[in-house]
Order: C-alpha cells, then structure tokens, then sequence
C-alpha cells in the first residue's frame, strides 16, 4: 500500500489516493505484477481538531467504506468502520472473514505505533528544526515521519530536484545543485542534524564498490560540514550515523560483549570505514556542536532490509538461516532506534559514540528460531554461506554473514533510554503479530 497523492489538512472535501496492489508478495517475484493494483481515493469530512476527522471512500475496492477517527484527551484512539464488500452477500461468505482479520491485524499494528509516538513526544522541543539528510533510506523515510508525528519541524536534503514532492508532505525540501553544492541556507535556524547517508554495504565489494562506500559515507560528511561551517549557522546538535562492524569480529557467540569503550579493529576495511567515517565530524567539535556518532546494527523491520529480503521464503517456506548460525546478531528495532535518534538529539548530555543494538545479545541461528515461531512456521536451518560467495563476494559475505560483533548499548542504557523491543519476544510480538489461522494465511499473501 502507498499514497499516491495526500491531503493537504483534514479538513472538509481533503483527498486522499492510496494505491493497493492485488497481488501482494507475488508481485516481488514476478515484477510485471506490480501494477496490478486499485485505486482507492477517499475524502475528509466530519473535522472537529483535534478529537475527530472521518474519511469516506469516493471510489475504490470497497462497495462503501466510512471511517471514523477518534481521539479523546486522555489520548485514547478508536476507530469506527463501517464498510460493505462488492458482490455481496457472496463476497462476506467468501471474504468476509479474512476482510476483518485484515483490518484487525493493520489496527493493532496502527494503535501500537500511535501509542509508542505518543509516550516519546516531548513539548519542550515541539516546533524545534531538525536537518535530515540520507532522508531517502530505511531509517531515512521513518524518521521523517517519527519527528513529524513528535512535533518537530522538518528539513531534508535531497540530492535530486526531480524527486516526488508528494513523498515529502509537511517538509522543507532543499537539493544538492548540479555541481554538487550544498546551499548555506539549509542549516539556518536549525537545531540539529541527522545525517544518514550510506551507501548499502550488502553487494559484492571490489575496488570500485569500496570507494564508493567510502565515498558515500566519509567524503558527504566532510562536504555536509564544510557547508555548514561556511554557512555561519550552528546547530546544537549533530547525530551522524555510523556502523558497530567495526569491531574485532566474532565467529561464535560467547560471553565477550563490546560496549562503547571497546577500540575498533584497525588494519581493514571495515574498521578503517567506521573510524574515518566518525572522524569526518570531528571538526563541528571546535563549534562547541555536540556530537553524537550512532554505531547502528542490523535494523528489523519488515519494510526493508535484512527482513524483507527474506519476507517470500519466510512467508510461504519457513525460516531458513544462512551460515552455522553462531555468530552473534546485533540487531535493534526500526521503533527503538528511530527512539534512539530522538534520544540523542534532545538529551543534552549525550555526546559521542552509541551503540543503537537491543540489550539482548543473540546468536543469528537464535534470531531466525525465533521468528519461525513467531510466524507459526518451521525453522530448515542454515544454508552454507558459500552458496553467496558468486553473487556477493566471499569477503562481504564473510564479514556480515560468516562473523558478528557482540555489541550492548551500555551509554542507552545508563541514560535512561527505554527500549520498546528489548528482547527477541517484543519485537516478534510487535513485528509479526499472529493471532488466529485466518490472520496466519493473510500474512501469507
């Protein structure tokens, strides 16, 4: 599901156009299936801010839908629907049930997010500028939204003109120009900057990929903080992503844990990375900036990444690993470290490095036993991880497959932060979210 065009407010005759793609994740695996979709437009009305709105379907897959969004004081959300399949009666003694399972499943999803949103905002920073950039990404897009929802105000960065104003509501957009510039104006009355970029280091390294991930990483760096330093605006606080793989790694869980404090591996690529990444921000200490550097591990969220590039076999197979399974999994929820970001840009005492993993260290075979419960479907065990080597290169599947970093979040934890997810139960709890055999063949298709 997407959003083709959004409202402008809540208010009356506001539309929404949502795409629905009928085929699910078969679409994934034969891409001409991905158009076919519906079209499902749906108008505002019934506004009373900020306890209510109403939205009811103008044309779409519904014969007739209305719902209704309510929000009382204490915070409490309810939703009212009333809809009608097309063809019925046929359609609800076919469909019917899975229909309810449907929404069931997507409002208590819906709820727990709205609920996490809502405990984490603050009024003391509501309306304060937060600079975005790498806002295109896994971690970039949810973050968008997470400050919005939280109140702060929003810019992003874009390296593109041409990218899609409608994927950006509610944000001040600015663009690298074609000579590759950043403009001035972007870090003005901005109070800090979160800066996600990086290219994805899961393809197969050479040469020319290693440059390129330096490049994306090091080399944007430097030229986000000479812009910034030559603009004559000073955030208060800068976050800047960088990597916990640059640890000695282990190739078996054990009882050796990394906190903050522990050095990283010198001498190889990844260490090398991780320490020239973190030093391209060293200059905005001289500014009297606060600093932190975000170590971020492996993020779950069926959305993207390491989950969804198993979501098809997952879904209609069973679990399957890959490798022995022994190395340690360091992992962390997209809600808890979205959390985490926000953390460290409104405490003022957070500076330097974080480690943005769950408190529970786990083997990866762990991780993957876990989540075929979680689905209600068999664990096959692992395949060898050489099976990759052709497509990704035996050196990066060896670095992030092969070995792990047993990595705790020592600094989150002695400041306080709470963790949604802290353990493999929360999170599969939260991510997957089964509760009859209906909503188990839903989570199928």
């Amino acid at each position: 599901m997407s959003l083709e065009r959004l409202p402008h407010s809540l208010e009356e005759g506001q539309t929404a156009w949502i795409r629905i793609p009928l085929l699910g994740r078969i679409a994934r695996l034969f891409p001409p299936f991905k158009g076919i979709s519906a079209l499902w437009k749906a108008e505002h009305h019934g506004y009373l801010p900020p306890h209510q709105f109403v939205d009811t379907q103008v044309s779409g897959p519904f014969a007739s839908w209305q719902h209704i969004h309510e929000m009382k004081d204490d915070g409490t959300l309810t939703d009212k629907i009333t809809y009608a399949l097309p063809f019925e009666p046929i359609a609800s003694l076919l469909a019917g049930g899975f229909v309810q399972a449907k929404l069931a499943r997507m409002f208590r999803f819906r709820h727990r997010i709205t609920g996490y949103d809502l405990a984490r905002r603050d009024a003391s920073f509501q309306g304060k500028r937060i600079l975005v950039t790498g806002a295109s990404g896994m971690l970039g897009r949810p973050l968008v939204a997470f400050l919005l929802a939280l109140g702060f105000q929003v810019r992003v960065l874009l390296r593109h003109a041409s990218a899609d104003a409608s994927a950006w509501q509610d944000v001040e957009r600015y663009f690298v120009d074609e000579t590759g510039e950043i403009p001035h104006a972007v870090f003005e009355d901005v109070y800090g900057v979160v800066s996600l970029n990086g290219e994805s280091i899961v393809q197969k390294w050479d040469a020319a990929t290693e440059a390129r991930l330096i490049s994306s990483r090091v080399d944007w760096n430097k030229r986000l903080v000479d812009a910034c330093l030559a603009s004559g605006f000073r955030p208060a606080v800068w976050v800047g992503a960088s990597g916990i793989s640059g640890y000695s790694p282990q190739t078996t869980l054990n009882d050796l844990r990394y906190d903050e404090s522990t050095p990283l591996e010198t001498n190889t690529f990844l260490g090398d990375l991780v320490q020239a990444w973190e030093a391209s921000l060293h200059p905005l200490k001289a500014e009297n900036i606060r600093v932190c550097h975000a170590r971020l591990s492996v993020i779950m969220d069926e959305s993207g990444g390491f989950m969804q590039a198993q979501a098809l076999p997952v879904s209609w197979c069973g679990v399957l690993g890959i490798g022995a399974g022994t190395p340690p999994l360091a992992w962390m929820s997209l809600e808890d470290a979205l959390g985490a970001i926000v953390h460290l840009l409104r405490h003022p005492s957070s500076e330097g490095v974080y480690h943005l993993v769950a408190p529970e260290v786990v083997s990866a075979k762990a991780f993957h036993q876990a989540w075929a419960t979680a689905l209600k479907m068999p664990f096959w065990g692992s395949l060898p991880a050489w099976v990759l080597y052709p497509i990704l290169g035996r050196s990066m599947v060896t670095a992030l497959m092969e070995e792990g970093v047993p990595a705790v979040p020592q600094r989150l934890q002695a400041e306080g932060f709470h963790f949604l997810h802290p353990d493999l139960a929360s999170l599969f709890a939260h991510a997957v979210d089964i509760q009859n055999w209906r909503e188990w063949l839903i989570s199928k298709l």
